[in-house]
């Protein structure tokens, strides 16, 4: 967002001759600047409290611009008469500034102090604003020392060539063997006759000594048959 900067004109006591003439070309050409919004108050001498001008400047939330024909050491204490308790008065010349300061208000407004002067053209008085405002626009970073001197260092890259080589593990070939004491199950070799019941079984022994009286029974039936 843009910066914008309020500025505050301060009419003369007399409002009349050369120092009214003054004031309307200040108004004029604050019109037509961008960022520069112009009020027109009384003498701040005459502000009343509770009055319009006096709501009108406590309307300045921020920092402002005050152009005046009093000298910076009368607008600090009619600003301070007005409610101001803490505020700091930066003349646009270059000159010492000037503090008001109250516990009661420990945040200080700057009030950016201009005055009126029938010598100095309206231009050369807006330059000086269009200075301050371009100052005020510009934002100023300051690093911090510790920083670089705490910060760790960051080495090289990594070359990947130069990273060693790590072969991944073969799967073995040898199978487990069986665990002491076990024993490997024997199985009957048993064929199926298609001629038989679905419900028969022919069963192939191959130990003779199963049936040990085998020969007496065949010899018992050859008798039988003779």
């Amino acid at each position: 967002m843009a910066v914008r900067l309020p500025v505050v004109l301060c009419q003369h006591e007399r409002r009349n001759g050369k120092q009214a003439e003054h004031e309307e070309q200040w108004i004029t050409k604050l019109l037509f600047e961008e960022r520069l919004d112009a009020t027109l108050v009384a003498d701040l001498a005459q502000i009343q409290l509770e009055s319009t001008d006096h709501l009108c400047l406590e309307g300045l939330r921020g920092d402002f611009v005050l152009v005046s024909w009093h000298s910076k050491e009368l607008v600090a204490e009619q600003l301070a008469r007005l409610g101001f308790l803490a505020l700091q008065i930066v003349p646009i010349d270059g000159s010492a500034k000037l503090a008001i300061t109250n516990a009661k208000a420990p945040t200080s407004k700057k009030v950016y102090f201009l005055s009126f002067d029938l010598g100095r053209t309206v231009e050369d008085g807006l330059s000086r604003l269009k200075e301050l405002l371009s100052s005020r626009s510009t934002p100023v970073f300051q690093l911090n020392s510790s920083l670089s001197k705490d910060r760790p260092r960051v080495g090289p890259p990594m070359d990947m060539k130069t990273l060693p080589v790590i072969d991944a593990p073969k799967a073995s070939n040898t199978q487990t063997a069986s665990p002491p004491g076990s024993k490997t199950p024997v199985v009957a070799n048993v064929r199926f006759d298609a001629r038989r019941s679905s419900t028969e079984t022919a069963v192939d022994i191959s130990e003779e000594n199963d049936f040990p009286h085998i020969d007496s029974l065949m010899s018992d039936l050859d008798k039988f048959d003779a």
